[in-house]
């Protein structure tokens, strides 16, 4: 078992959650789906507040103590990337926490989605194919 697996597992994770999300963003939908929204919101802040809490209080400190510079310095740069993002993830979940600001702004909400869900795919993309095998390798 690679030590990135429950990592892994957690990104595939989001990204079902993040495809639900998608698969909503359409104005008429987010109107009529505005409460399973924020229950499909609720979940992907949970399972991502998880996950960078197990990243940052586990694999961060021991990426960041490898004798390999180049994995101590790539742990460096993500963490510090990730601090940037989990705030403006933090930010969106908070003003798309009630459905009554999904209904009022569709197009915002829709509009701000995708960006998070851009991001978010870009995020779990370098994370599994640059930082987790650097850190199965120790």
């Amino acid at each position: 078992m690679a030590m990135t697996d429950a990592y892994r597992k957690q990104h595939n994770e989001l990204l079902d959650l993040a495809g639900k999300l998608s698969g909503k963003l359409v104005k008429e939908e987010v109107i009529k789906s505005a409460d399973e929204i924020i229950n499909v919101l609720s979940q992907f802040a949970s399972k991502l507040n998880m996950h960078l809490t197990m990243e940052d209080k586990a694999l961060y400190p021991k990426l960041m103590t490898s004798t390999n510079p180049k994995t101590a310095q790539t742990a460096r740069e993500y963490m510090t990337e990730m601090g940037g993002i989990k705030q403006v993830v933090e930010k969106y979940i908070s003003s798309w926490s009630l459905s009554k600001n999904i209904i009022s702004e569709p197009q915002k909400f829709i509009d701000e989605s995708k960006g998070i869900i851009s991001a978010l795919k870009a995020r779990i993309d370098k994370e599994n194919n640059i930082l987790y095998p650097l850190a199965d390798s120790l």
